[in-house]
């Protein structure tokens, strides 16, 4: 059994496959052949020609090779004739449109037999490398073929044959070996590729274990292979999902109907809650949400006659005077901060946020770090599956790593770190190899409290050293846009110019990568110009590397003058910045107590002020009463302790249901129980 083949419960489709493929081929050029005055048309005669060598061609290569001519030759035709007017000219529109969407079926088709064709060679870097090169383009073909609208050239059982053997060919995860230990595995097993299947990882979280993080990227602690470490769902990040979160997560009633009814209203609302403040803690948040409420209110109120936008919005109020609707607002806000940090990072990075693309990083990250022998620095990260309620959801998992944190709770740990001792040579060179490392991944956000930093026991001296550390974290890499890279003189992240001496076992690991290699590392995740931008610091480095001095792995220890020329160049660098900034040498200036107090007081006064303005303007404009607190006739009689109980409970309920309501849209895990569940037409595009 292939690649496709295994895990199948059911015969391969009589009407499905090739001849399938074949026959409906077929159908189409008769079609063609059928319209009035095409035999006038060279285009036509391309892609009449071109299907018919195709229908006969059985090497995949060359069958290749015609499908791609195939697609040009339609959408060459269907870009010359946009404005179709003719009776005659549509249905030939129609017909190319339908060849266009044949074309595409067969590149997943073709895709799927280059993979099937590996089952009996080798596993090796080299078979690897070609492998997930054809995963890649099956996946990418699946998809343009699935959102594709006209896929009536194909019959239904070809289209449910083909999704089947998509579903299997994930489930199979072949791009796991892009990973150099699970290649390694793979290679170990020394068995041919029609038998190698690595299974995403299923998870479950821990009992009575804490979630971490904020709404929006709340973390479910779990383990993976025995390694603790935090699970991250791989989710679209938009306003609007926050809004739909929101309006899924609460009960039904008269809450959820509103929001819903002025879903356009409240994505723009989010937009402005996504700056509220969070300096004074929950009490701050709640002020400034209420203040952005507030100021929508009566923005909406102004854009066009009073009375008519009073009674447009007057639904909109009436819930706002509702004190559960307090949780629900908190909620939004808490995620449409989540969501402005990540669009910080879309905007700032040109990371593309489409489902999981910031978290993937981690893993490419991860990756690069085990091709280069670097894993022990790196923080490990690879896609999980989670099980929750009895469903799973995909995800990306970090391990923890163990030891000492400069932004940790324990101040007697914090202590510790600060009177360690950065002088080890094991120290100095894993910040000279994480410099380079980092500006191989494009790293844009690098720094000292992205390190977990190891100690080793008392000296003669009865000092403890930093012998080493582990970096995590790393979801700030790979950017689009080069322009938006830290590197510099003097930064966390040096440019590699400015980098005096390399450590020589991992210069010479970077010289032997090549393209080819980082699209077999990066490829399932990074755009064109995301790889481009990798090759280009690649290139970079290979050129510095022909003068810049190399230091053995000895000469760390001998300290020599290699060594020492990087010290006295150390300015700037990450083991400088770990010396000043564990020394206590980037402390900001000592303010007193009472200096801080009478700044917070004079800022929470302006603050009250405004709020007052603003909440003013809107009783003046609507003649109601305050966020949550009732209306006249409808107040709610509750002390300060109540309400904040009845917030609390609502608060934590809106979170649980938002968790169950991603569980009821979470795809189901097992692909047998949804090949046997599921009726059996389920074509795309049906």
């Amino acid at each position: 059994m292939g690649l496709f083949d295994r895990n199948r419960n059911k015969g391969t489709n009589p009407n499905g496959g090739a001849n399938a493929s074949v026959t409906d081929a077929q159908k189409l050029l008769n079609e063609l052949k059928e319209v009035s005055h095409w035999r006038n048309s060279s285009n036509f005669n391309d892609i009449k020609n071109t299907l018919e060598k195709m229908a006969s061609e059985t090497n995949l290569e060359k069958k290749e090779k015609l499908n791609e001519k195939l697609g040009k030759y339609c959408e060459k035709y269907l870009k010359d004739r946009e404005e179709a007017i003719t009776d005659n000219t549509k249905e030939k529109r129609r017909l190319v449109e339908k060849a266009l969407g044949y074309q595409k079926f067969m590149s997943c088709e073709i895709a799927h037999g280059q993979i099937k064709a590996m089952d009996n060679e080798k596993v090796n870097l080299e078979s690897a490398m070609k492998i997930t090169r054809y995963s890649k383009k099956f996946q990418d073909a699946y998809e343009n073929f699935r959102n594709y609208p006209n896929k009536t050239a194909v019959n239904i059982d070809s289209r449910n044959q083909m999704q089947q053997q998509y579903e299997e060919h994930l489930e199979i995860n072949v791009d796991a070996v892009r990973s150099m230990p699970k290649l390694e595995e793979a290679i170990r097993q020394n068995k041919p590729w029609g038998q190698i299947s690595f299974p995403i990882p299923i998870v479950k979280a821990m009992d009575g274990a804490e979630k971490v993080g904020a709404v929006m990227s709340s973390r479910s602690i779990v383990t993976v292979n025995g390694k603790k470490g935090v699970f991250s769902e791989y989710s679209e990040t938009s306003m609007e999902k926050v809004v739909e979160n929101t309006i899924s997560a609460l009960p039904p009633g008269d809450i959820q109907q509103t929001l819903g009814n002025h879903f356009e209203d409240i994505v723009e609302l989010c937009g402005a809650l996504k700056a509220v403040d969070v300096s004074d803690g929950k009490e701050g948040l709640q002020n400034s949400t209420k203040d952005s409420l507030y100021r929508f209110i009566n923005k909406k109120l102004g854009e066009g006659s009073i009375e008519e936008q009073k009674e447009k919005y007057k639904d909109l109020m009436d819930i706002m005077e509702m004190p559960e609707f307090e949780s629900a607002l908190s909620f939004m806000a808490e995620q449409a901060k989540g969501v402005g940090v990540l669009e910080k990072n879309r905007d700032d990075r040109e990371i593309d946020l489409k489902k999981g693309n910031l978290d993937k990083r981690n893993e490419l990250t991860s990756r690069m770090a085990d091709a280069l022998g670097l894993g022990y620095m790196v923080a490990h990260s690879e896609r999980v599956k989670m099980v929750r309620n009895g469903k799973v959801i995909e995800g990306n998992f970090m391990e923890f790593v163990q030891g000492f944190d400069q932004n940790s709770k324990d101040p007697n740990a914090v202590k510790t770190l600060k009177e360690a001792v950065s002088d080890d040579a094991g120290l100095q060179r894993d910040a000279n190899r994480i410099e380079i490392f980092d500006f191989l991944c494009g790293q844009s956000d690098r720094h000292t409290g992205n390190m977990i930093y190891t100690l080793g026991e008392p000296g003669d001296d009865g000092k403890r050293r930093i012998t080493g550390f582990k970096a995590i974290d790393n979801d700030g890499s790979f950017l689009s846009n080069r322009e938006h890279e830290a590197f510099r003189k003097k930064s966390y992240n040096r440019h590699i110019k400015y980098i005096s001496g390399a450590d020589k076992e991992l210069a010479e690991r970077i010289m032997k990568l090549d393209r080819e290699k980082l699209e077999f590392y990066l490829g399932d995740v990074l755009d064109k110009k995301s790889l481009d931008n990798t090759v280009e610091r690649l290139n970079e480095m290979k050129e510095h590397f022909k003068t810049c001095p190399m230091i053995k792995k000895e000469d760390w220890e001998k300290n020599t003058p290699a060594v020492e020329d990087l010290q006295k160049n150390a300015e700037g660098g990450t083991l400088w910045y770990i010396q000043n900034s564990l020394s206590g040498k980037f402390k900001a200036a000592e303010v007193s107590e009472e200096q801080l107090a009478k700044v917070k007081m004079a800022r929470n006064l302006k603050k009250q002020e405004a709020r007052k303005k603003i909440i003013q303007e809107y009783r003046e404009k609507t003649g109601r009463g305050e966020i949550g607190k009732g209306n006249s006739g409808q107040r709610v009689k509750m002390d300060v302790k109540e309400l904040q109980e009845l917030e609390n409970k609502a608060f934590n309920q809106i979170r649980d249901r938002k968790n169950s309501f991603h569980d009821k849209r979470a795809k189901t895990a097992v692909p047998q129980k949804t090949q046997e569940t599921q009726a059996p037409k389920r074509a795309m595009g049906r």
